[in-house]
């Protein structure tokens, strides 16, 4: 009788035993999968944070800042926070100047559901007060644009000098061709396109800028004043506009050079042009620049 109630109790355990893993293993199978699930969806969402377009962009000035501000929307036009993908902002004058332009990695702008870049606004010059801010989202083939006015700092006269003296001399054409009439010697250094501001008209002016120098080999002193100076292409004259830093009626010593630059009208292109000016009634420049 003993032997049979220990091999019910022995049988009892056994099961029970079974049961409980069973169990265990039902639970546990139940919750690896809803956290698969979870993983899942949570891959989904991320994978939907491709922006469709840019919702709003802004541009916000202050004294000392200038904050630009964007969000993106997905294609119902509700707003998202993608984390991929880079910005690219540029920021041009009226005059299509650039003024700034700088690319940012987007998860750095983030800042809850909208994105933020802030600049100091003394940085922000240009040669007019008015400007287009222009930001640009790409992510692998997605590319979306978008633009807003920005109020700008302008240069002062000397900045701008300096900006039209720089390109200029970046792309002038080197020319280093000699010519004597009467013992004067002109030679042509390099010459291009040069801007120049118009205070009357508050505009931009595109003209040619002639680099020269001129040297007196006279056993007096010259009074250096050429007449009839204009450039030619054959067809066109292009006359002088402004004497630039080399005047009218300039000076010279004896065996002494004179250089600086003169302006004239704009022709159509640079290529085949000719330097012509008189000196001393009938001594006639006839330099080609190419």
């Amino acid at each position: 009788m003993k032997k049979i109630i220990s091999i019910f109790c022995i049988s009892f355990l056994l099961l029970f035993c079974g049961c409980t893993e069973q169990s265990n293993n039902q639970i546990n199978n139940g919750s690896n999968a809803n956290s698969n699930n979870q993983i899942t969806n949570d891959n989904t969402n991320m994978a939907n944070q491709i922006p469709s377009k840019i919702k709003y962009f802004l541009v916000m000035n202050s004294e000392n800042t200038t904050i630009f501000k964007f969000s993106f929307a997905d294609n119902s036009g509700s707003i998202i926070t993608p984390n991929n993908g880079n910005i690219n902002l540029k920021i041009y004058d009226k005059y299509n100047e650039l003024v700034y332009s700088k690319n940012y990695s987007l998860n750095n702008l983030k800042k809850d559901d909208y994105y933020i870049i802030t600049l100091p606004s003394e940085k922000l010059k240009g040669f007019s007060k008015d400007g287009s801010a222009y930001i640009t989202y790409s992510y692998n083939n997605i590319k979306l644009t978008s633009n807003n006015y920005i109020k700008l700092n302008v240069y002062t006269q000397e900045e701008m000098k300096k900006k039209f003296d720089e390109e200029y001399n970046k792309n002038a054409i080197s020319v280093d061709k000699t010519q004597i009439r009467n013992d004067v010697q002109i030679h042509i250094i390099k010459y291009g396109w040069y801007k120049v501001y118009d205070n009357n008209t508050n505009t931009i002016k595109k003209v040619v800028r002639l680099d020269l120098e001129v040297k007196n080999l006279r056993k007096d002193e010259l009074v250096f004043s050429p007449k009839n100076i204009h450039l030619t292409d054959g067809y066109n004259n292009y006359y002088l506009s402004d004497y630039g830093t080399l005047p009218d009626e300039t000076k010279i010593g004896i065996n002494s050079v004179k250089g600086g630059y003169w302006l004239f009208d704009k022709p159509s292109q640079l290529n085949n042009l000719k330097f012509t000016c008189t000196i001393d009634t009938n001594y006639v420049y006839d330099i080609s620049l190419n």
